[in-house]
């Protein structure tokens, strides 16, 4: 589908306000943000239309986003590969939830971590033998996930929260936006006969001592969907299901999120 480019323009403001809102609460200066803007122009213009897997040239790249060539050689200098580590720790907590080995009935039991061949090593290696499983004890145990006494581990939560780690937290706010933004355009472009799951629910007149119960409501609820989730697309997965055959590879996303946002009165112009 062609969008008009004067329309998208007109998108701009809205869809950068909230960016531009994080930059605001976090002292993020107008030069701070040109400057990863030109970056990851640089980086998504080599990605993504760079031709047989060659590097654009400067020029080429320039002509496409507007940055000038003596930047361009400049960011890519300084440029490091990402050196965020393969989330594998929602496999392994999904496959403590749904291998008949790590549960009593439908609940993921205690498990012991003692020794090389403990039971909780051995739901790690079920995922990956390339995991050090004291390390990922280490991680579990770091995002309040697991409790660990007398050599026993429990699951204690299963959807942990980033509020204790503030950079885990905007890192999982930027892939949740660029996960977002796929389905989005794919749902845009694609003529596929089933579109991405893209659906929200709002109420915009709630008494606002109901915040707490709805906010726990929500989160029980959101729970109980994510795990459902889990039982569902496990299966499928070549780490963690049975099915191995198959050609290609996918990564499927099912994202949710609540919030409850206090209304603010119009300002009326004096």
């Amino acid at each position: 589908m062609y969008l008009d480019r004067a329309k998208i323009i007109g998108l701009l403001p809205r869809l950068l306000g909230p960016i531009v809102g994080l930059c605001l609460r976090y002292s993020i200066k107008l030069d701070e943000l040109v400057e990863a803007l030109k970056y990851i122009l640089i980086q998504r213009a080599d990605s993504e239309i760079s031709l047989d897997s060659a590097a654009l040239s400067a020029a080429r790249i320039s002509a496409i986003t507007g940055v000038h060539r003596k930047d361009i050689a400049r960011l890519r200098a300084s440029a490091r590969p990402s050196t965020k580590p393969k989330n594998l720790v929602m496999k392994i907590l999904g496959q403590w939830e749904q291998d008949r080995r790590f549960c009593r009935g439908r609940t993921p039991k205690p498990l012991k971590v003692d020794g090389k061949r403990s039971e909780f090593t051995e739901l790690v290696y079920s995922v990956s033998t390339d995991l050090n499983p004291y390390a990922v004890l280490f991680e579990l145990q770091r995002i309040g996930a697991v409790e660990c006494k007398h050599q026993v581990v429990r699951l204690v939560t299963r959807s942990h929260s980033t509020r204790a780690d503030f950079e885990q937290g905007l890192e999982q706010l930027a892939d949740d936006l660029q996960n977002l933004i796929i389905a989005v355009q794919e749902n845009l472009s694609s003529q596929a006969e089933v579109p991405n799951h893209h659906l929200s629910t709002e109420y915009d007149n709630i008494p606002a001592q109901c915040a707490d119960k709805i906010r726990r409501l929500l989160f029980q609820e959101g729970r109980r969907l994510h795990r459902k989730m889990r039982s569902l697309l496990a299966p499928f997965d070549r780490d963690v299901g049975s099915s191995r055959q198959g050609d290609g590879r996918l990564r499927v996303v099912f994202g949710s999120y609540s919030c409850l946002v206090p209304h603010k009165p119009e300002r009326r112009e004096s």
